[in-house]
């Protein structure tokens, strides 16, 4: 079994990536994004490992120019990590379900139940404050 030697990235390749803004999320899918030079280019969402992105008008995202008929990919969102993404972000955010809430990440996680039960498992859980920890109910069991 032979296999193919990969090729080598071109050079070219780097100019087709460019910093846009959306201008318009289109009902087909499409969407519409202008770049710095002020060219408009119709996208395609790349979506990775299942998740959905939504987009509005004014977001900041990297698209990669696939063709030269002003035809693109948006490979994502950009932003920053010095506060510009907290700013972004919902005052409030309230997820919602009926009986149950889990997040769950590898061997930990968070449940909420429709019956006022709330587990927290994991290998370790760590609690801190600043301030007081305050551990409080109608009876605490430790151990």
């Amino acid at each position: 079994m032979k296999l193919a030697r990969s090729r080598e990235v071109q050079p070219e390749l780097a100019n087709d990536l460019a910093r846009a803004v959306v201008k318009a999320v289109g009902s087909d899918g499409l969407i519409v994004v202008s770049d710095e030079a002020g060219a408009e280019i119709s996208c395609e969402l790349l979506i990775v490992a299942g998740l959905r992105a939504s987009f509005e008008p004014g977001d900041r995202v990297l698209v990669w120019r696939a063709t030269a008929d002003a035809h693109g990919v948006i490979l994502g969102r950009l932003g920053r990590l010095d506060g510009e993404a907290a700013a972004d972000a919902p005052a409030e955010l309230v997820l919602q379900a009926r009986k149950r809430l889990i997040v769950r990440c590898a061997e930990g996680s968070v449940e909420l139940r429709s019956d006022g039960k709330v587990l927290v498992k994991g290998r370790d859980i760590v609690s801190r404050a600043q301030r007081t920890n305050r551990v409080k109910g109608g009876s605490v069991a430790i151990n």
